[in-house]
């Protein structure tokens, strides 16, 4: 089975998380004290992004396995999602995404590449367009999240990659 035409998807949703997701994984900020990946550069640089595989001796992953960039507390943080509350230590930072509304924007590309590179500003453009429409104002505590399920972000051969991003807005 061959995979359909490339149709370009983009959708914008107000959802609920009802229970809160904990992330573990690597903190540039972190990163950057210990030297446990090093990093030459500013945040800006998204350096982290190349280091997922010293992600794979994190415990209790939940599945499928979840990769997040999350942006808070003037911090950029790649992790996987896990079960449970799991410790920080001086390697490994915890980020838990509360619970409560957020905007969710969910895409497709037609390669990994398009999906985290070319394509995101499109999403950019939908969910400002959304925030306008509906007058959605965002939680003083900001927190932007990417989320690549990674059942889905590789596409398959029959499906297109697609991930989704999360920011939280006041209810």
């Amino acid at each position: 089975m061959s995979k359909k035409e490339f149709v370009r998807k983009t959708t914008v949703e107000l959802i609920e998380l009802d229970e809160k997701i904990n992330v573990v994984g690597l903190s540039f900020n972190k990163c950057k004290k210990t030297g446990f990946v090093e990093l030459k550069g500013s945040m800006m640089d998204f350096e982290l992004y190349g280091h997922f595989d010293k992600l794979d001796d994190v415990a209790e992953k939940r599945q499928p396995d979840t990769n997040f960039t999350i942006w808070a507390n003037d911090d950029l943080f790649i992790g996987k999602w896990v079960n449970g509350d799991n410790e920080q230590d001086e390697i490994f930072s915890t980020v838990t995404i509360p619970q409560g509304k957020y905007l969710k924007v969910l895409w497709n590309a037609e390669t990994f590449d398009q999906l985290v590179g070319d394509y995101m500003g499109g999403e950019q453009e939908a969910k400002d367009a959304y925030i306008n429409e509906h007058g959605i104002v965002f939680h003083d505590e900001y927190m932007y999240v990417e989320v690549y399920p990674q059942d889905t972000i590789n596409g398959s051969e029959t499906e297109y990659p697609e991930a989704y991003m999360l920011t939280r807005v006041c209810t």
